[in-house]
């Protein structure tokens, strides 16, 4: 597959016009963006979703802003999450806990902890087909050095990213060979409180993926204030 070149915010060829808007556009939301929301766009041609994944990878206005792109060539979808807050996030340090309690408890050694190495956000490329023309910013992963695919891969939302958050999974165990996904689901709950669940996913039989555990949160904690930018995050839709 030939790939178009990098868009910038101007001298586009005219050929690249319907990538470009869509550039643009996310752009465009990521730099103007005071609270957590969340883009998809769907029917997005390998091409067209795989050259504007790189351009906003590249783009150096973008570039440190708090967001995480995906695109999805099997589904022919493009996501991408704008500032996600600190419930989003919550698993994170979860993870660092549990990666020391295995170094306390002997069940691995020092070496081994240190090749556990913590990733998030960090552009992951090079699946296998259908899926390998796309690309995930995870929202966690264990990759050790020198491989190409993480051994543990972390993806979360509130609950009406469902759908997404299964493709990510199935992007990640069809299309990654990853051992472990996890997933981590927020809903919103009356008296500005939230719940979760998690679903752990390992592969299965024939390359698909394998449910193996299935938590639900029964401590209902405190919603953080929304000044913080932990509302469930807003949501559009496009299309081309």
């Amino acid at each position: 597959m030939s790939q178009k070149p990098f868009l910038r915010s101007s001298g586009v060829r005219e050929d690249h016009q319907s990538a470009q808007a869509i550039f643009l556009e996310i752009k465009k939301a990521i730099q103007s963006a005071t609270k957590e929301s969340f883009l998809v766009y769907q029917g997005i041609d390998e091409e067209t979703g795989s050259c504007v994944e790189r351009s906003l990878d590249e783009d150096k206005d973008v570039e440190g802003r708090n967001s995480r792109v995906c695109y999805n060539s099997c589904a022919l979808i493009l996501h991408v999450n704008i500032m996600p807050g600190f419930i989003h996030d919550s698993h994170q340090p979860w993870l660092e806990i549990q990666k020391g309690r295995m170094l306390q408890t002997g069940f691995i050694t020092f070496d081994e902890f240190a090749h556990l190495h913590l990733f998030v956000g960090t552009t992951v490329r090079g699946f296998a087909p259908p899926y390998a023309a796309s690309s995930k910013q995870p929202d966690q992963m264990i990759l050790p050095p020198g491989l190409n695919m993480p051994t543990l891969a972390v993806e979360a939302g509130w609950s009406e990213s469902t759908t997404k958050l299964k493709g990510d999974m199935r992007l990640w165990i069809r299309g990654g060979a990853v051992n472990i996904v996890l997933l981590f689901k927020w809903s919103k709950l009356v008296g500005g409180r939230v719940k979760g669940w998690v679903e752990v996913y390992e592969p299965g039989p024939g390359g698909a993926e394998k449910l193996i555990q299935s938590e639900a949160q029964n401590n209902r904690h405190p919603r953080p204030a929304i000044r913080n930018g932990n509302t469930p995050p807003s949501k559009s839709t496009g299309h081309i």
